[in-house]
């Protein structure tokens, strides 16, 4: 924010202007936009509606990369796509978002490494990219291979999509979709 001499809703301005305006996202920020009121769905824990304390807590002009993003599922694979095309980075940017920066201990012997995107994971279809976000109440799973045009993205309003073994199962699905694929 220093840098680029802006607020939270600034920098939610410049992603506006640089990211899901050119690729005409039209349901995705990292600032609650009023249009969202009827469409926001209250997240769960234990199966009873949390009433987003997370969004109400933090105000409505957080921009908070690591938690923030109103998305659909829909709008955030086609961001993922976009970004596997290099429709919005240049491809040495591209690169260094998405290099890998340090092994992850807690894969150890298992090629996991952390880039600046995401998880980066070696497997015998190529470069898997991965990210996982956990607010409690809402959580979120990616996988994608983008030199195979191959991906998965969920969203959920609820704490059990890693507990229930879900997730896990779709990943053994995806991995036996992509290796057919070839």
């Amino acid at each position: 924010m220093h840098l680029l001499k802006t607020d939270d809703k600034g920098l939610d301005s410049i992603f506006k202007r640089e990211i899901t305006d050119p690729l005409r996202i039209r349901n995705m920020s990292f600032t609650w936009r009023k249009k969202y009121e009827n469409h926001k769905v209250y997240g769960h824990i234990n199966n009873e509606p949390t009433d987003n304390f997370y969004f109400k807590e933090q105000g409505p002009n957080l921009f908070a990369a690591s938690y923030s993003l109103h998305s659909t599922s829909n709008a955030y694979a086609k961001f993922l796509i976009a970004l596997s095309q290099k429709k919005i980075l240049n491809s040495e940017t591209f690169y260094e978002l998405i290099r890998a920066q340090t092994e992850m201990p807690i894969f150890p012997d298992t090629k996991t490494y952390r880039s600046l995107l995401s998880f980066t994971k070696e497997t015998p279809d190529g470069l898997r990219y991965f990210h996982t976000g956990d607010n409690g109440d809402f959580q979120a799973w990616t996988h994608f291979y983008p030199q195979n045009g191959f991906g998965i993205v969920i969203l959920t309003n609820g704490d059990n999509l890693f507990s229930s073994g879900f997730a896990e199962n779709l990943l053994v699905l995806l991995e036996e979709s992509v290796g057919k694929k070839k």
